[in-house]
């Protein structure tokens, strides 16, 4: 008995000293791991230096499990970054879901260092009001994480597989179209307009038909989409094969007297606002391809124009357009433009809110009665 005792203490002992050392360093690996995400911390100078994207709203540029890694400057935001952001409400898991999408608009406060930021999902087809705090209309720099300066496909599905718990969830945005008929006073879907792309710009009205700037993800490129009223189908009528284009341009179209198509396009990137005028639109050859011509561009950095484009009226035959904006608090700005010439015209005194909300109107409905 004696020698199995001693056997059996020596194995206990043993194992103690394995479990130890075990211990010891499952317990470095951790430090280890704290050391090296507080100094990519104190490096990146954000809070959360990687973060996994958990939905799909920045596809095609970004996809479900990709790990992006954050810096976070105190470089001025800019329009075109995509950001990382947490706002002030909680899931129902009980924490905070860090959200990555694109800066859409930024507005500079006057007199202040202040800036009013608003965000949109590439692939969503509204920007993120909805998901900001109850009351928030824009972003703050204190909400924001860290800038987007480089990613990993695919390595984050671990963390999602390991974390997320099966829920059903809702389909905010359901791609299909209705119709509303003005004799029986009802909507209907129609199976014939499948709206297999996204649309970029407000619908315009021109002859009785609808014309909208789209895209195809699959493509990665923009045209102009035709909606005719009589055999309620869709057709593309133009591509644009513009190469600056890309998602985040603001695409506005216009009518120029009821004739034409004009398309007003600002390259976010190198700050060129440009205004192009389509053919002669007939009844005898509405669906097919039409044709642009460049009416002016305008270098957006000489005139520090920074707001957003709501929508234009073009002057052909001068070359100028007036164009709407906002800035601040959704203010409607309206400013005349040209090659040779930047003249703002209108300044709202008062926030927009759902009883004031100017804006400048290109054509007047049909539906409409003026006195």
């Amino acid at each position: 008995m004696g020698w199995m005792g001693e056997t059996i203490d020596s194995i206990k002992s043993i194992q103690i000293r394995q479990l130890l050392t075990q211990a010891i360093s499952l317990g470095m690996i951790v430090t280890s791991a704290l050391i090296i995400w507080k100094a990519l911390m104190c490096v990146t100078g954000s809070e959360s230096p990687v973060v996994v994207v958990l939905s799909g709203s920045m596809e095609p540029g970004f996809k479900r499990g990709d790990i992006l890694f954050l810096h976070m400057s105190k470089d001025p935001i800019r329009a075109g970054e995509i950001v990382v952001f947490n706002v002030d409400f909680s899931s129902p898991q009980g924490r905070d879901i860090p959200i990555v999408h694109r800066v859409i608009k930024v507005h500079e406060r006057e007199n202040t260092e202040e800036v009013d930021v608003l965000t949109k999902g590439d692939n969503n087809y509204g920007d993120d009001r909805l998901l900001y705090a109850e009351g928030q209309q824009w972003l703050h720099r204190h909400h924001i994480m860290g800038r987007a300066v480089g990613f990993l496909p695919y390595v984050g599905w671990v963390t999602i597989i390991m974390t997320e718990k099966p829920i059903i969830k809702e389909r905010v945005w359901v791609s299909e179209c209705e119709i509303y008929d003005l004799s029986s006073g009802s909507w209907r879907v129609l199976d014939s307009f499948p709206l297999d792309y996204d649309l970029y710009s407000r619908g315009m009205s021109l002859k009785g038909d609808t014309y909208w700037v789209a895209g195809d993800e699959e493509e990665i490129g923009f045209f102009l989409m035709k909606f005719d009223f009589t055999i309620e189908r869709d057709f593309c009528v133009s591509l644009f094969r513009y190469r600056a284009f890309i998602f985040l341009d603001a695409k506005v179209l216009s009518v120029v007297r009821d004739e034409k198509l004009s398309l007003l396009h600002i390259d976010y990137r190198s700050r060129v606002m440009r205004i192009w005028v389509t053919n002669k639109i007939d009844d005898e050859d509405a669906n097919k391809d039409l044709s642009w011509t460049s009416v002016f561009v305008l270098e957006l950095d000489s005139v520090k124009f920074k707001f957003n484009v709501e929508n234009f009226l073009l002057d052909e035959e001068n070359k100028v357009a007036v164009v709407c904006c906002t800035r601040d608090r959704d203010r409607t700005m309206v400013y005349i433009v040209g090659e040779d010439m930047y003249k703002q015209v209108y300044e709202d005194t008062r926030d927009a809110s759902p009883i004031n909300w100017p804006l400048v109107f290109t054509c007047v409905p049909s539906l409409l009665c003026l006195h």
